[in-house]
């Protein structure tokens, strides 16, 4: 366009005369432009109409054009000032028609690219809409303190929930991606806005959603006039020189006739730089040329550093994504940045993730109810990738007609399965790099499980020869804490669930002498792990047992094994944790006795039929009360109580068991011996269930506690009928219910034909007083025979 324009500039002064162009130029040697100054006469004098113009380009720029319209005319050459000005807006305006056209050109493009979420997002053969699936996380702009940060790292359950509602908070500055270019509490405008983030949590996918939601006029449609997205990971393919207008035109070659125009409003240009981290080579290095000219050809490198110094088109705007291990090199090429933070999914975006996901909506709670209960995975939920790889394995379970809350998956093979998927999404470094990576990053989170170390230093990495790569940055976020003048860099895994399973996968990866030196050759003490997992009561903190047991679940050893180019080393580590377990079955638990329940899970972890069988002949009297059990800690004890030898005596007093904690239960009742389910919400639908399975399992159980648990009338025959058929029944506690009195004919019915049953508790029910004299007689009579109903 700035050629059309020189040229309709230098048709108008040769259609002067040599008298008029010489009064043209004394003219031009006096006017007044705002803020600046005019040509002087001694440069003017001489020079002919190419030389004039050239001397209007240097000293007038864009505005070269007006400033010889409003000569021409203060020189009385209207006509030949309105012959120029008509040119120019003639071809201005349809040169603007060509560029609208071009732009609507490129939104379709833009809408036909990146309305469907490719790679990780969507499943072989189908197609998810970014639209109507992107749901957008947690983004904050203030920098935490160690403290804060560890209790990202850590908490677990409705705690981490609440730290990311407090988040949201405006102590924190939440932000979103409309508010990026709005001024800050001081009223500074950014022109460059970096999005920081770990592995997962939705940088390149936010990317992608920008681009399209401009497309879609959603956003940013007054502000710019052109997005474009530049892939680092696409760039470092690039090798040989290429010019700025040239890398544009890759994506959209539609635009070579009227790039120089698009560019030439680069206040109106936006740049959307997607993973700097993963750039692999320096930028602005010594020697290294900083490209300033969009027309020079040159390498990416170069390029990337002209827009990021600000040299090349400095009035444009940027975004730029990258993970937070890669954030401190990035600082050094930025001026005034605006930095953020993905911190992921809360609460309400996780249910939303999981209701998108699935279109079924009863699919979708079923599956959103199955992970909440699994606090431990549903923790790490807040990172959206792991979100897609959990609805994904369940999904898959769904459409075998599997129900997933009977079918567990172990912990471990749900988190082996989010780090491999982790890996093959967003890492490209082959097998034998991730093994030795894997292998220090191990050390380094068994190193902080036993020291309770959460934030390490950068000597901590190289001591365990860590150094930055694809997989180190995967799992490990890099933050800068400032005490008084002096930053201090920090390492820290993506949450403590993560430093958690590498700790125990050291235990069980075989020792590579040659990478890691006299380190590896350390005695692998698993007695250790386990007792630091036992002197911390957090829950949190006895994971890594879970993790070890799992580990050598002969279905996950090989598949580690192949992924990670090494060899499960098991054998002596299996005999130490079976005596572990012998060890624990003879210690005294406390009332919650959540110690007892790990062993349980620890147990599940494994699936060995003969350590499971052989560990639960140590447990003969099994207390859980007071515990809030999940579904999950249903399914692990039935477990545990069906691969059992021996029966047992359960106490499930006050642990929130109803209908559904039976149903998943009830494979495990017939191994045992006494039922403890008082203060309960079983409710007549879950005595039901009980009842049924006590029928069909042939349960020989000899004491029955059901006090407490909200049960009527309705129940009471299938109590009886299923007590009666037992005939082993010796206890049976149905006190503080609402039971009345019709229900005393078939109670005494019940305890006359099951002369086992010596000791019957029905205090605290809703008899009348007549009903309670009927009682007290029949319990007389009893007692002639050393038999006994409490009433009080």
């Amino acid at each position: 366009m700035m050629e059309q324009e020189d040229g309709f500039i230098l048709s108008a002064l040769e259609t002067l005369g040599q008298d008029d162009f010489k009064r043209f130029k004394f003219q031009l040697s006096i006017i007044t432009t705002e803020g600046k100054s005019p040509i002087p006469w001694e440069q003017l004098q001489d020079s002919d109409q190419a030389a004039t113009l050239m001397l209007l380009k240097d000293f007038y720029g864009k505005d070269a054009v007006d400033t010889a319209v409003a000569a021409l005319q203060q020189s009385n050459f209207r006509d030949t000032a309105s012959m120029l000005e008509g040119n120019v807006l003639g071809f201005s305006w349809k040169k603007k028609k060509e560029i609208e056209g071009c732009r609507k050109k490129y939104i379709e493009k833009i809408k036909e690219v990146y309305q469907v979420l490719k790679g990780g997002g969507a499943q072989q053969g189908e197609s998810l809409y970014l639209d109507t699936t992107y749901i957008e996380p947690l983004i904050i702009g203030k920098h935490r303190t160690p403290n804060e940060k560890e209790e990202e790292i850590s908490a677990i359950g409705k705690k981490h929930l609440e730290v990311m509602t407090e988040r949201y908070s405006l102590k924190y500055f939440p932000t979103s991606v409309e508010m990026f270019f709005e001024p800050d509490s001081k009223g500074l405008l950014p022109r460059t806005v970096v999005v920081q983030g770990s592995a997962g949590i939705g940088k390149t996918i936010l990317i992608c959603k920008i681009m399209l939601d401009w497309a879609s006029e959603k956003l940013y449609q007054k502000k710019f006039n052109f997005v474009f997205h530049l892939s680092c990971r696409d760039m470092n393919i690039m090798e040989a020189e290429i010019n700025f207008i040239d890398l544009l035109l890759n994506n959209y070659p539609d635009a070579s006739t009227l790039v120089q125009e698009i560019l030439g409003e680069p206040e109106k240009l936006l740049f959307l730089i997607d993973g700097f981290d993963e750039l692999k080579y320096s930028l602005n290095v010594p020697g290294t040329k900083i490209c300033s000219d969009p027309c020079e050809k040159t390498t990416v490198q170069n390029i990337l550093n002209g827009l990021l110094l600000k040299k090349l088109l400095p009035k444009s705007y940027l975004i730029i994504t990258t993970r937070s291990i890669a954030l401190e090199k990035l600082q050094l090429y930025l001026k005034a940045p605006r930095f953020t933070e993905i911190l992921g999914f809360d609460e309400d975006e996780r249910k939303e993730y999981f209701n998108l996901f699935f279109a079924n909506k009863n699919k979708a709670e079923q599956a959103y109810r199955y992970v909440f209960e699994n606090e431990i995975v549903y923790t790490i939920c807040f990172i959206p990738a792991v979100c897609w790889t959990v609805c994904t394995m369940i999904k898959e379970q769904l459409e075998k007609g599997e129900d997933i809350t009977s079918s567990m998956e172990t912990i471990t093979s749900l988190f082996y399965s989010i780090i491999i998927s982790m890996l093959k999404n967003h890492s490209r470094t082959t097998e034998l790099d991730v093994g030795r990576c894997m292998r220090n990053l191990c050390f380094l989170a068994h190193e902080g499980i036993l020291e309770k170390k959460l934030l390490f230093k950068e000597e901590d990495l190289e001591r365990h020869h860590l150094r930055v790569s694809e997989v180190v940055a995967l799992f490990l976020n890099k933050t800068v804490f400032q005490r008084g003048l002096i930053c201090q860099n920090l390492f820290s895994f993506s949450h403590l669930r993560f430093q958690q399973f590498f700790a125990a996968l050291y235990y069980i990866l075989d020792n590579d002498l040659e990478e890691i030196g006299s380190l590896m050759n350390q005695r692998k003490d698993v007695a250790r792990l386990l007792t630091v997992s036992e002197d911390i009561k957090q829950k949190q903190s006895k994971l890594p047992a879970r993790f070890l047991f799992g580990l050598l679940n002969e279905k996950t050893k090989p598949l580690i094994e192949s992924y990670f180019q090494c060899k499960v080393f098991s054998p002596e580590i299996k005999r130490d944790l079976e005596k572990s377990v012998k060890a624990a079955a003879t210690k005294e638990y406390g009332i919650e006795g959540y110690d007892l329940l790990n062993w349980l899970h620890c147990l599940f972890e494994i699936q060995d039929e003969e350590l499971v069988k052989s560990a639960m002949k140590h447990f003969e009297a099994i207390n859980l009360s007071f515990l809030n059990f999940t579904l999950r800690d249903c399914g692990v004890l039935a477990y545990c109580l069906q691969s059992s030898a021996r029966k047992h005596a359960i106490d499930l007093t006050c642990c929130r068991i109803a209908g559904p904690q039976i149903q998943i239960l009830k494979s495990g009742i017939p191994n045992c011996s006494a039922l403890e389910l008082g203060s309960n919400k079983l409710g007549n639908s879950g005595v039901k269930l009980l009842c049924e399975s006590l029928m069909n399992s042939g349960c020989k159980l000899q004491t029955l506690s059901l006090e407490e648990n909200y049960l009527t009338d309705e129940c009471t025959n299938n109590i009886c009928s299923t007590m009666h058929a037992m005939h082993t029944l010796e206890t049976l506690s149905l006190a503080s219910n609402s039971f009345k009195d019709i229900s005393i004919g078939p109670f005494i019915q019940l305890i006359e034909s099951c002369p086992k049953l010596s000791l019957v508790y029905l205090s605290e029910n809703q008899f009348s007083e007549h009903g309670k004299e009927q009682l007290n007689q029949f319990s007389e009579k009893l007692g002639k025979h050393g038999r006994v109903i409490l009433l009080m």
